[in-house]
């Protein structure tokens, strides 16, 4: 999820779209369109809280200003806006302002495969690219799998009626499960996938999403309600070459590490880099299944305030066993090569301190019993890693 933060109150009653209105009517193009560098689909949830209270409106006010100001650097950003209680629709933001490219209905949820199946092909078909990346937008809870069962609807489809309630975005209590958002990606060809939510840099999601991108940004933790600063990231998303996604990640770092109260000080960010998790996932198995004894000082650090915390650093929990130097050694390498950058504040909310933050979380198991909890042996890096684990 995205936690509120009211520093946003001036700034929301100060915001004024520039919209270019497009007919929804008026869909196709005459001409078939010019090939850029780069499109960037940001896929924003916002039926709502996040949507009611404005902060959708502030960010493609964001956006517009990237643009306006010469952000895009020739390449195209498409946004999926499903705002609070309307209809969605596909947006680009121009520099002569947002115009609307595509209407679609209210009948099939936003957080639905099929419904991000074929924003995706839109986005592709109408803003056709050398390489893409996505944006997604909105709450999330990283690899709980409590949300929509579509592994029995083919193709994907389903209706607000046969949804049942929390991995990715929110709409009207509905999630997308992290194993449903893997298989949507998979095959798309995103260079990246920057995760504006809450909770998206774990282990577990981040394995489940390895052959869907190369890189992944995050936070381990939650996010502030205003998300990442797109005015800033945009233009930096958008240069040519390889985007410098470290760069994306420490600007919403500092976005929040500079705020003047000390409660709003709350932020961690990660880069992670996935063609590296195979060798993580290979060096973890082999600590899970060593039956190595596990340190009685061992302190966990959790990354949720509340009595159930389900993240947890995964290098505080991985080092607690007592297993060979050597086997350690390779670990931390594995590590190493993984998360190309991570950063964190002090605290989280003025009441969590960070006194460990490896830039990635984990579910540690204590009993087999745990991995029912939330759909966890569904997961991929339970399947290839955590079953392995011997239990004391």
């Amino acid at each position: 999820m995205k936690t509120h933060v009211h520093t946003l109150a001036a700034k929301l009653l100060s915001v004024i779209l520039l919209v270019g209105l497009t007919a929804c009517e008026h869909n196709g193009e005459s001409e078939p369109p010019a090939l850029v560098h780069r499109t960037i689909l940001v896929y924003m949830v916002a039926n709502n809280d996040l949507g009611s209270y404005g902060y959708d409106d502030a960010d493609l006010n964001e956006m517009l200003h990237a643009a306006q100001t010469g952000g895009l650097n020739g390449g195209r950003l498409i946004v999926y806006h499903a705002p609070y209680h309307k209809a969605p629709a596909l947006k680009e933001i121009t520099t002569e302002g947002i115009v609307e490219l595509k209407c679609y209905d209210n009948d099939i949820l936003s957080v639905s495969a099929s419904r991000m199946k074929q924003v995706i092909a839109d986005t592709k078909s109408i803003a056709q690219a050398d390489d893409y990346g996505i944006i997604l937008w909105s709450h999330a809870s990283g690899w709980l799998q409590n949300g929509i069962d579509e592994t029995q609807t083919v193709p994907f489809i389903t209706s607000r009626s046969e949804a049942s309630p929390h991995a990715y975005g929110s709409e009207n209590n509905k999630y997308m499960n992290i194993t449903t958002l893997a298989k949507v990606l998979e095959g798309e060809d995103f260079e990246f996938v920057y995760c504006d939510c809450c909770y998206m840099a774990n282990i577990e999601v981040a394995y489940e999403l390895r052959n869907a991108t190369q890189y992944i940004v995050g936070s381990a933790t939650e996010l502030p309600a205003d998300g990442m600063r797109y005015d800033l990231n945009i233009p930096v998303l958008m240069q040519n070459g390889t985007p410098d996604l470290v760069q994306t990640a420490r600007n919403t770092y500092m976005h929040y590490s500079n705020q003047p109260l000390s409660i709003n000080q709350t932020c961690t960010m990660s880069v992670i880099y996935t063609a590296a998790l195979d060798e993580l996932a290979a060096t973890t198995r082999d600590i899970y299944a060593s039956g190595a004894s596990f340190s009685p000082e061992y302190k966990p650090q959790p990354f949720e305030l509340g009595s159930e915390c389900r993240y947890f650093d995964f290098e505080t929990y991985v080092k607690a066993f007592d297993t060979d130097s050597e086997l350690q050694n390779k670990w931390s390498d594995a590590m190493d090569k993984a998360v190309l950058y991570k950063v964190n504040t002090p605290m989280i909310w003025g009441r969590l301190e960070l006194r460990n933050h490896c830039g990635l979380s984990t579910y540690p198991l204590s009993a087999p019993a745990q991995a029912t909890d939330y759909g966890y042996s569904e997961l991929q890096w339970f399947q290839d890693v955590a079953s392995n684990l011997k239990h004391r």
